[in-house]
């Protein structure tokens, strides 16, 4: 019963490894899906195509990515970033409106879209996810680096802060 645990931690490990190797596959398979996708945009903009079209193919390849950094971020930390899954969303929902054209779309599902993309701005700007950090010390793993640059170095050399140091 004693190796019981250390069975599981072995388990768990060759299943992260194996996670890891799957997600690492699709970022390859991404990637060279992105690398086509450029081909394909450029060799239709040599032969003069319809603008609407291009404009739908670099979303799309904005969109790729997103995913590509989502998988990225899963690589590096084991956890999926919310805040990029819903701006994948917001610019792939805005891909869909611009290449069918909002004056194609009847009104109820423009109503909708608009509904759903004001759902994932406010989820992305008031749940939490992405985070103003006044008054508090954020974690240093979890900043980005425009909030890194806006802080500065927001711990000390000893690597903690007293209360009375507030951020400003």
């Amino acid at each position: 019963m004693a190796d019981a645990p250390h069975a599981h931690t072995l388990q768990r490990k060759y299943l992260e490894i194996t996670q890891d190797l799957i997600v690492f596959g699709l970022c390859l398979m991404l990637f060279a899906g992105m690398g086509i996708k450029l081909f394909h945009l450029a060799r239709s903009m040599l032969a003069g195509t319809d603008f609407s079209l291009v404009i739908g193919d670099i979303l799309f390849l904005l969109v790729l990515l997103e995913l590509f950094r989502l998988l990225l971020i899963y690589l590096e930390e084991h956890r999926v970033s919310v805040s990029t899954m819903v701006e994948v969303g917001i610019v792939s929902t805005l891909r869909e409106v611009i290449l069918r054209g909002a004056l194609h779309i009847e009104w109820p599902q423009l109503l909708v879209i608009c509904f759903f993309i004001l759902t994932l701005a406010t989820v992305l700007r008031h749940s939490g996810i992405r985070l103003e950090y006044e008054g508090s010390i954020p974690d240093k793993r979890h900043l980005t680096p425009s909030t890194e640059r806006r802080l500065g170095s927001p711990l000390s050399a000893a690597g903690s802060r007293t209360a009375g140091d507030g951020l400003k």
